[in-house]
């Protein structure tokens, strides 16, 4: 067993790394945000932050399966065979999941969604296509 001293030392001091990164992102993100305001505009800043947002909705499934097997592999480690396995079965879900997201995008595009926020068709265009080389680099 370990001393629970030990233990006690790595939670806090994880916690505390994980509070200092929230502060440092707020305070980047309150010192940036007139940056890009004045650089770029509202309606591209509003871009951005919708593509960002979109991005991370995209990256939940693919994510999630990750978090999944890593967590199996983790459970399974003593077992070579049963590991290699299902290691070896993950690449072509990662790939399918990959090409989902890229059709995601094409039927973002071709719905045109972005349009039902009031976005001008150039913005829209602007999403779709970096919703497109996103995922096309994700998927390589």
């Amino acid at each position: 067993m370990a001393n629970q001293s030990s233990v006690t030392k790595r939670v806090l001091s994880g916690s505390a790394v994980s509070w200092t990164n929230i502060v440092i992102n707020i305070v980047v993100q309150i010192a940036l945000v007139p940056l890009y305001l004045n650089y770029w505009g509202a309606p591209t800043y509003g871009l951005w932050l919708l593509f960002l947002s979109v991005w991370g909705v995209y990256l939940i499934f693919y994510n999630s399966f990750q978090l999944y097997v890593g967590f199996d592999a983790i459970k399974i480690a003593k077992d070579k065979t049963l590991l290699n396995k299902v290691m070896s079965s993950t690449a072509g879900i990662a790939i399918l999941l990959s090409l989902f997201l890229i059709l995601f995008t094409y039927v973002f595009k071709v719905l045109d969604l972005a349009l039902y926020l009031s976005f001008s068709p150039q913005l829209s265009k602007t999403l779709s296509e970096l919703l497109f080389i996103y995922s096309f680099a994700w998927f390589f």
